[in-house]
């Protein structure tokens, strides 16, 4: 696999980010994105599994899709 070594500043900019970053050459071009996964703490990862055991109803894809085409049509 290629792989390409970043500067500290670059490294900087990669460690913060929460979804993915734009990669661009000198000349202002789009080479691609680089996919960041966030590290999440130990108290965000205790939360989500609160959340998944919470008792609730919960809505598939396509109720939520629903819900959006219908508030769509109101405006």
């Amino acid at each position: 696999m290629p792989e390409i070594v970043v500067d500290e500043a670059q490294a900087q900019i990669l460690s913060q980010a929460t979804t993915h970053v734009l990669v661009r050459d000198r000349g202002g071009n789009c080479l691609g994105y680089i996919s960041v996964t966030p590290k999440l703490t130990p108290e965000q990862i205790a939360e989500y599994e609160r959340r998944a055991r919470s008792v609730g109803r919960r809505l598939t894809t396509e109720e939520v899709l629903q819900h959006l085409r219908s508030l769509e049509s109101q405006s």
